[in-house]
């Protein structure tokens, strides 16, 4: 990477119909790539000075016109069952990601692809979307152990459909926080690095996180959490115990309203700077993820350009923190562009120059 820092635009759902950029015939049930759309945007995010995009396998959040017809994911719909076969491939669904990632890549956006949400499994009007919660066989998450097998055939298949691209491999998005989850990552993820022989400083990780009691200057009680239980056990896992500080943590729910002075952008960066910031614990990034009630927001309750302009010059101020990650809710895609050139300024001021992709307008 040229840049110091990772600038993170958020498009995570390429298939929702009315954020994404995939599109369904329900006459022909084939999907298409928006080609022209998804360029044009990639074009001026990266222009604005992002460096990445993080993108969901798929997303189960907006309204489908087909019902599960209209669910773009990567398995088949069984046509008699009106569940997904985790044993066959949508054929249309890969060669679209890819398609969608080297025009990201060719724009100048390494993309972060997540193998796993957690966010579906919460229970929600999303759930009868979900193929995991919604198959042929019987399993309603991927935390069970039934899933194993088909979770690390989905992670061979990603790292053989996109392996060779521009790639960061984010276990999860916002893993659950608790035993349940790291014994997965034990069990899944783990024996797939090796296998795949995945370099540590390109995979990232988050955990939902625990907010450690505050106990005021901009200090926090000490608290181990499944962040930390699973970070312990990748170094011993993959000696030496430092290479457990090449890989990134994410944090979300950055760019709330303020608890103090010393934390004016919410409780988790605060408590992430204090606990991670400038020691010797590795790298992580901060995301808006999350937010929805910042009171001047046109864009869903996430921060607007202003807000996220001062977010960034806080938090790089602290040498861990190697990134900021913005998530549209709403607005066109020029005042995303504003947002993010809002970034880029925070980013010069720290380091003296542009991001390597910014381009004046």
């Amino acid at each position: 990477m040229i840049d110091k820092r990772w600038i993170i635009w958020g498009e995570l759902c390429m298939g929702d119909t009315v954020v994404g950029y995939v599109r369904h015939n329900n006459t022909t049930n084939k999907w298409t790539l928006d080609t022209v759309a998804w360029k044009a945007t990639c074009k001026s995010i990266s222009e604005a000075g992002a460096n990445a995009v993080r993108i969901l396998p798929y997303g189960v959040w907006d309204a489908r016109p087909n019902k599960r017809r209209s669910q773009f994911c990567p398995y088949q719909l069984d046509p008699v069952t009106n569940l997904w076969n985790f044993g066959k491939w949508n054929i249309d669904y890969f060669p679209i990601m890819r398609k969608a990632f080297e025009i990201a890549n060719a724009a100048g956006l390494t993309v972060w692809f997540p193998w796993f949400d957690n966010c579906q499994l919460v229970t929600g009007y999303w759930t009868k979307y979900s193929p995991w919660k919604n198959n042929i066989h019987g399993f309603k998450s991927f935390y069970d152990k039934r899933a194993d097998g088909y979770c690390k055939n989905w992670i061979r298949k990603c790292f053989q459909k996109f392996g060779h691209l521009d790639m960061f491999w984010p276990w999860g998005n916002e893993l659950a926080n608790g035993k349940n989850a790291v014994d997965w990552v034990g069990r899944v993820i783990f024996p797939m690095i090796e296998e795949l022989h995945i370099p540590y400083d390109r995979m990232t990780y988050g955990f939902t996180m625990d907010e450690a009691a505050y106990l005021g200057d901009g200090k926090f009680a000490d608290k181990f959490t499944a962040q930390d239980t699973a970070r312990k056990e990748f170094g011993m896992t993959f000696p030496p115990e430092a290479n457990k500080y090449k890989v990134i943590r994410e944090v979300h729910k950055c760019g709330t309203l303020p608890l103090d002075d010393h934390c004016p952008y919410g409780h988790r960066p605060a408590q992430a700077a204090f606990w991670w910031g400038n020691k010797p614990v590795g790298p992580f990034v901060l995301s808006d993820d999350g937010v929805h009630e910042w009171p001047t927001s046109t864009d869903g309750g996430r921060p607007d350009a202003a807000r996220l302009k001062s977010m960034a010059a806080w938090a790089f101020k602290y040498k861990n923190c190697i990134g900021i990650e913005h998530i549209p809710e709403g607005g066109s895609v020029a005042y995303q562009a504003n947002v993010f050139r809002a970034i880029s300024e925070s980013y010069r001021g720290r380091h003296g120059k542009w991001p390597s992709n910014y381009r004046k307008e």
